[in-house]
């Protein structure tokens, strides 16, 4: 199927992934973390999200948009431990919406998960029954998770849109993270992002005197 964006979420997908690809414009850490949760939010016509990172060298606080305030305190002292879908068997999906992830796991394990306690004591009261997306970021000393919960329903063309475009928004944010790990509370030399890419880069002075290279180059 072929995914079209009209001008607006082009313009809004830009503004995104620009975002994500600049860290080091934003005054902290957090702020960039707000901002970037910010547009994937706005990109999405999203009411809630969050954004969480576990990587080697930090460990950044969960960071929580748009949500109850009670409601991360709620999920993280109790239902996160109680919830099927978190417990799923490795590995998890790169991307995923609700949807795809219900019809994933089958018609049988929907229903049963959808008259389960956390589902009727937690996602219904908070009125967070509804669609969402995110993705996951497991490599080698980096785990990442971000997340966004829709307002309602979206249609089923929608569904599989925000799939696809998260996939785009994912390994650029991936790269700014694993450049910044280690360096949260403290300056981060610009060669750390060229480091984070999967490509040939390197870097002179106007002498031609070699600067920089990353170890693909």
């Amino acid at each position: 199927m072929t995914i079209r964006l009209t001008s607006r979420q082009i313009s809004r997908l830009s503004n995104c992934l620009g975002t994500a690809a600049r860290p080091l414009d934003f005054e902290s850490t957090d702020q960039w973390r707000q901002e970037v949760l910010k547009s994937v939010i706005t990109l999405f016509g999203a009411k809630a999200g969050h954004f969480d990172v576990d990587s080697d060298g930090c460990r950044w606080p969960a960071l929580f948009l748009g949500y109850p305030p009670e409601a991360s305190s709620v999920w993280n002292d109790h239902w996160r431990h109680h919830d099927a879908v978190t417990s799923m068997a490795e590995p998890l999906p790169e991307t995923y919406t609700r949807r795809w992830r219900y019809r994933r796991r089958g018609l049988e394990w929907s229903e049963q998960y959808h008259a389960s306690a956390v589902f009727n004591e937690f996602y219904v009261p908070y009125e967070l029954d509804v669609d969402a997306s995110g993705f996951h970021v497991r490599d080698a000393g980096m785990k990442m998770h971000l997340h966004i919960d829709a307002p309602g329903r979206w249609s089923e063309q929608k569904d599989l849109r925000v799939r696809h475009v998260m996939r785009l928004i994912r390994p650029v944010l991936a790269s700014s993270v694993r450049a910044m790990s280690g360096y949260v509370d403290g300056p981060m030399p610009p060669s750390r992002l060229l480091e984070a890419l999967d490509c040939e880069v390197a870097i002179l002075n106007p002498a031609g005197r070699w600067l920089h290279s990353t170890a693909h180059f």
